[in-house]
């Protein structure tokens, strides 16, 4: 099972690149699932930088270890 077949609870944001339209970047709030008796896992944050014209993630990147709150296209660099 890869990293994204486990995530189990997602919220997701997505914006176009603000000159590129053939590019779309989404933030993705994920927790991974817990077992039995274990705390909660913390939540965390990764960006996902998609190709319109194929609909695949070129590149993916984990930004933190705590979920995402803003979510500024013009600052992203991955």
């Amino acid at each position: 099972m890869t990293l994204w077949e486990a995530l189990v609870h997602v919220k997701a944001s997505s914006r176009y690149h603000p000159c590129d339209d053939d590019v779309v970047y989404t933030v993705i709030n994920a927790s991974l699932p817990r077992g039995p008796g274990h705390k909660t896992p913390a939540r965390r944050g990764y960006i996902l930088k998609w190709n319109t014209q194929t609909w695949t993630v070129e590149k993916h990147k984990k930004v933190g270890d705590k979920g995402l709150t803003a979510f500024d296209i013009r600052s992203v660099t991955i």
